[in-house]
């Protein structure tokens, strides 16, 4: 069924009244999340610009965005990118893991980049996971690593645990040696190219066993070979 333009921004409009009653965001969720398969074309351009603007203040739609049917033809990037770093921005403040993940995502996702301000601003943060996407971006890694370094130096192994994922994503990129000197963790995950960031559009091997092992058709006697037998195609 085709939705009009009309139709989507009445839709939203009442949303964002109900929300004032709860002002939670779950309503926007719920009826951003009901119209964003359906717009086309022009429409969907407009309810991408709409849900945008509303994510600033509401990060819980920022998820939706990916889903909405509206290439570059219907709005500027330059636009989009601008507001992406002021929501980032506004995140970072306020210290909102979710928010600066998904606007560095979507940054990454139009070839674009963090402003340097906002680089220092996430840094700040100390979140691990949003840090941890930084280091994609090439303006940013020498403060990434920078924080990194310092990290393994001042750190204790706590510390150092609730960053493994920004470590662990540094010494996949070769950019810092393993942190956990008497833990072959890393080199094991490395070896099998897990990623947990940006990963490639193929599966590792480690991916693929995980999906064997979670089989939910297997025969009834039939137990899973452990990873190094899956490795050596015994299975």
């Amino acid at each position: 069924m085709t939705l009009f333009t009309h139709e989507a921004i009445n839709f939203l409009d009442y949303a964002v009244h109900l929300n004032k009653e709860v002002p939670d965001g779950s309503v926007l969720k719920l009826a951003a999340g009901l119209i964003c398969h359906r717009a086309q074309g022009d429409t969907a351009a407009t309810v991408f610009q709409y849900i945008l603007s509303l994510s600033w203040h509401y990060p819980i739609l920022l998820p939706l965005l990916e889903k909405i049917d509206a290439t570059s033809d219907y709005y500027k990037k330059e636009t989009v990118i601008a507001k992406l770093n002021e929501i980032l921005k506004t995140n970072a403040i306020h210290r909102r893991s979710d928010g600066m993940c998904w606007a560095l995502y979507y940054l990454n996702q139009l070839s674009s980049h963090p402003t340097d301000g906002n680089v220092e601003l996430v840094i700040q943060t100390g979140d691990a996971t949003a840090i941890a996407l930084l280091s994609i971006f090439e303006p940013a890694t020498d403060a990434v690593v920078a924080h990194a370094r310092q990290v393994i130096e001042n750190c204790t192994l706590y510390e150092l645990d609730q960053n493994w994922i920004l470590l662990y994503q540094l010494f996949l990129q070769e950019k810092i040696e393993n942190p956990y000197a008497d833990d072959p963790t890393f080199e094991i995950l490395k070896k099998h190219d897990v990623q947990f960031i940006n990963p490639p559009k193929k599966a590792s091997k480690a991916e693929d066993y995980c999906f064997y092992y979670s089989n939910p058709f297997r025969e009834k006697n039939e137990s899973p070979v452990g990873f190094q037998d899956y490795l050596d195609g015994k299975y």
